[in-house]
């Protein structure tokens, strides 16, 4: 068995109950290529901040999925900790960003 790497996607959060249930699919990409675009934990922070930039979006809005990975089934992207899946993954985990209640000191 090949090495398994522990890698995010970040995406809208409206995706994340497809998600769930279907996996992230390389066919739904709307970017330059037909794959899906994991980071490791070294370029979460810049995959959120480049997803928000690509749909205009803000960190509340996206949802994080973690999955793990057989590394023979990553392609390499010209940035290094950044990887394309052309298959479906089924994270283990997805979570919102969006705060779960906003805490008013004022409110007690």
């Amino acid at each position: 068995m090949d090495r398994l790497i522990t890698l995010w996607h970040v995406t809208p959060a409206k995706n994340q109950e497809s998600i769930m249930s279907f996996g992230v699919m390389p066919s739904l990409s709307e970017g330059k290529r037909m794959w899906a675009y994991w980071v490791d934990e070294d370029h979460i922070f810049w995959a959120i901040a480049h997803v928000c930039a690509k749909r205009n979006l803000t960190p509340s809005d996206l949802c994080i999925c973690l999955a793990s990975v057989e590394a023979r089934r990553l392609i390499k992207t010209c940035f290094r900790g950044v990887y394309g899946l052309d298959t479906i993954v089924y994270p283990t985990d997805c979570f919102s960003l969006a705060p779960s209640f906003i805490y008013d000191p004022l409110a007690e």
